[in-house]
């Protein structure tokens, strides 16, 4: 752990190896400390040898200290903080602005950029796109999304993508499916930490839309409109053919998909029952699932956490793995051509 090479996994024999160089201390930023920030805030606080924390960005000094996070490097002005000589700035603060100006700032100040920032991205992605700027987070929690496809691509174009992109609806379907009424579903994902205070974007399929035109752009270098995807939401859903629909051994699912068709693509979100033996279907509680098929007609099958405190900070963490790793062989061809 913390080794500037990669884990491999697959078939051999297991085996388990030191890093031989010594660790780098990965200067660090946090705009947003809120529950994700908190989260990601205590898991570099545990990693002292890789990461220093240089300063925290937030508007609510109280719960950043509930956090354990020191006074001394708490600010609310988060200007400030994007010029401070650190290696990565994260941002965690959600919306449009002001995380749109401070991620460019940081960009031209030749920072590397952590984001969990779905929307922003959907509508800026082209603007904001540097090799410097990772956004594992912003998708499917700690499920892999990006990486797998990007593997998945090296092998064979890709046919189609389709997953249960949203935690929180997967939950709250469940909760139908067990008798509950939408409202009564809503309290307990906001109970358990699944749901914001205002779901909407949720309910509505607008997170798992954003989700997807970066799942899209990752795929098929392409740039998917939000507004052509075909959007249906679960607020019209009929608890009872949620209900029924189990009694028939079925499950109902929030599915996300884009797929070639005819030399287009076709994108949808709309709520769909599916066969207990289906992949997607085998996605309870908060667990996110995707699909990804090629155009030879091999199949990815990943799935992982995508709702509560621990999942988005995992991903911002695995992120910065990759980002210390690469700054760290960075720095060792460089001196190599020195020498």
């Amino acid at each position: 752990i913390g080794s500037c090479r990669a884990t491999e996994v697959g078939p051999h024999a297991d085996s388990v190896a030191l890093s031989e160089l010594p660790p780098r201390l990965l200067r660090v930023s946090l705009l947003g400390c809120g529950t994700v920030g908190g989260g990601v805030y205590q898991r570099l606080a545990a990693l002292p040898e890789l990461f220093s924390v240089v300063a925290v960005g937030t508007r609510n000094v109280e719960q950043a200290v509930e956090d354990g996070v020191p006074v001394k490097v708490l600010t609310p002005h988060l200007d400030a903080l994007i010029t401070e000589p650190v290696d990565v700035v994260i941002e965690l603060l959600g919306g449009i602005e002001p995380a749109r100006t401070l991620i460019s700032e940081a960009l031209r100040l030749g920072r590397s950029v952590v984001t969990a920032n779905k929307a922003l991205l959907a509508n800026d992605f082209t603007k904001l796109h540097k090799a410097s700027l990772r956004y594992s987070a912003a998708v499917g929690g700690v499920v892999p999304a990006i990486e797998t496809i990007n593997r998945a691509r090296r092998l064979s174009s890709l046919q189609s993508i389709s997953g249960v992109l949203n935690g929180t609806t997967n939950f709250i379907l469940d909760e139908l499916a067990n008798g509950s009424d939408l409202a009564e579903a809503v309290r307990a994902a906001q109970k358990n930490g699944y749901a914001e205070r205002d779901p909407k974007l949720d309910l509505d399929g607008t997170d798992a839309a954003q989700k997807l035109v970066l799942l899209a752009r990752a795929a098929f270098d392409m740039d998917l409109p939000l507004r052509s995807i075909e959007k249906q939401g679960m607020e019209s859903l009929n608890p009872k053919k949620i209900r029924d629909a189990k009694s028939k051994g079925r499950v109902t699912r929030l599915v996300a998909e884009c797929r070639r068709v005819s030399g287009d693509f076709v994108a949808s979100v709309s709520p769909s029952e599916l066969p207990l033996d289906h992949p997607l279907a085998c996605a309870p509680g908060v667990e996110n699932r995707l699909l990804i098929q090629s155009q030879t007609g091999k199949l990815w099958d990943i799935g992982g956490r995508g709702a509560g405190r621990w999942p988005t900070p995992e991903a911002v963490l695995a992120d910065l793995f990759d980002l210390r790793r690469e700054l760290i062989n960075a720095a060792e061809q460089e001196q190599e051509c020195v020498a």
